[in-house]
């Protein structure tokens, strides 16, 4: 069986749905790593002075009618947060965490960014240029490729070593059209999730 325009090849770029989701993910991250970069810079080094003044107010004799009204000028809880150095300190390394995995979801959409998914007649190439011919292929496991779009293609490479690639629909457009194009020329073992009849209940016996 031969697979539809198996003579013209086939050029899968990555979808929309990939770079929304890699803009958002980055988004994400860096909005939060400047949140936390604010409260770190200003907001608790400002509880930690409020609260250190109120522990300083309160102490004194009559403190606690001295802080009562201050807090009610200030717009200051009556009891204020106790924030020390540690606490402040935390929200840096938020900070700091939430900034690296924005600069690593920047890192892999950039990396990625032109990369495509190619297949010819006999053969399909990678993203990261890996080409894998359609005879060398031994196994497909599709277990996720209706939720996910993901099919794992075990195959040889030309000395013999067994590898495996992935053909990622949601990420590239067309993936589809390159694993319909695999399996009309496939032959070997193909995993995936079979729908599994639901029983029957037995009819109960007649009474004796």
């Amino acid at each position: 069986m031969s697979s539809p325009d198996s003579g013209s090849p086939l050029v899968c770029r990555t979808t929309a749905w990939y770079t929304r989701r890699m803009v958002l993910m980055f988004t994400m991250f860096a909005l939060f790593a400047a949140w936390f970069y604010k409260d770190y810079r200003w907001g608790y080094p400002e509880k930690a002075a409020i609260y250190s003044q109120y522990q300083a107010t309160t102490a004194q004799p009559g403190g606690e009618d001295k802080w009562l009204k201050l807090s009610a000028e200030k717009g200051w809880d009556r009891v204020p947060d106790e924030i020390n150095q540690h606490k402040i300190d935390e929200q840096k390394n938020f900070a700091v965490g939430l900034a690296v995995l924005a600069g690593v979801v920047l890192a892999v959409f950039l990396f990625n960014r032109g990369k495509t998914l190619h297949a010819d007649d006999d053969s399909f190439r990678t993203p990261g240029g890996e080409r894998v011919l359609f005879r060398s292929a031994y196994k497909i496991d599709k277990r996720k490729w209706r939720h996910k779009g993901l099919a794992v293609v075990y195959y040889r490479d030309e000395s013999g070593a067994e590898k495996k690639a992935i053909i990622d629909d949601l990420k590239y457009g067309g993936a589809d059209q390159v694993l319909e194009r695999l399996l009309s020329q496939f032959e070997g073992e193909i995993v995936d999730l079979e729908a599994v009849p639901a029983e029957v209940p037995a009819a109960p016996s007649p009474p004796a």
